[in-house]
């Protein structure tokens, strides 16, 4: 995902909240972009929000990918 910025807050900062199907699946601080989470043969809604250092929260935004397992 494109990374969040704010003015006041350094980018090493910002906390990124991870749903996983509607499901709050851990909190990530800074740039690492990793989800390793997901229901193997089926839909995977991803939702993420941004947390800056005062608390305001982003918009949330969503993507649904399908994991196959061949």
């Amino acid at each position: 995902w494109t990374e969040s910025f704010d003015n006041q807050t350094p980018q090493s900062a910002i906390q990124y909240e991870v749903y996983v199907n509607g499901v709050l699946d851990h909190v990530i601080t800074g740039d690492d972009q990793t989800i390793v989470y997901g229901a193997i043969n089926g839909d995977n809604t991803f939702t993420l929000i941004a947390i800056d250092s005062a608390g305001n929260r982003s918009t949330p935004v969503s993507t649904t990918v399908v994991l196959i397992l061949c």
